[in-house]
């Protein structure tokens, strides 16, 4: 029984393989990732349902200059503080966390599907340059 799941879950690894190929389908990860990053992008510019656009945190507040507060954008927010990992890999505090990273360039866009089509091609570009 266990040689035939094995079988089944290679089977299944290689036809998503040809399939993202042929496709040009990213990876779940990154389309997740995306999708997040396109509601939490409705929410700071309250475009979202007026109960979603109450949950998004303040603006970052600079305590002490660091290289990190440096590099911040001018639209960053307060990382959300967890005690545990799944709180931490829930929707807001990882997608803050993701948001803060992104550069000022893509914060910028107003337009949403302009938006999500520079934030899929840099996360690609990050996905490429971890890869090598």
């Amino acid at each position: 029984m266990f040689d035939c799941l094995v079988t089944i879950y290679t089977s299944l690894a290689l036809l998503d393989a040809i399939q993202r190929r042929a496709l040009k389908i990213q990876p779940l990860d990154q389309r997740r990732k995306v999708g997040a990053l396109t509601l939490l992008h409705r929410m700071y510019h309250q475009e979202a349902p007026a109960l979603l656009n109450s949950l998004i945190p303040e603006a970052y507040k600079v305590r002490r200059e660091t290289r990190l507060s440096k590099s911040q954008h001018s639209a960053a927010l307060e990382l959300i503080k967890s005690d545990t990992v799944s709180h931490r890999r829930s929707f807001l505090p990882s997608t803050v966390q993701l948001w803060n990273t992104l550069p000022q360039e893509i914060v910028d866009i107003t337009d949403r599907q302009k938006f999500k089509s520079e934030v899929n091609t840099y996360l690609s570009a990050l996905r490429q340059r971890s890869v090598r």
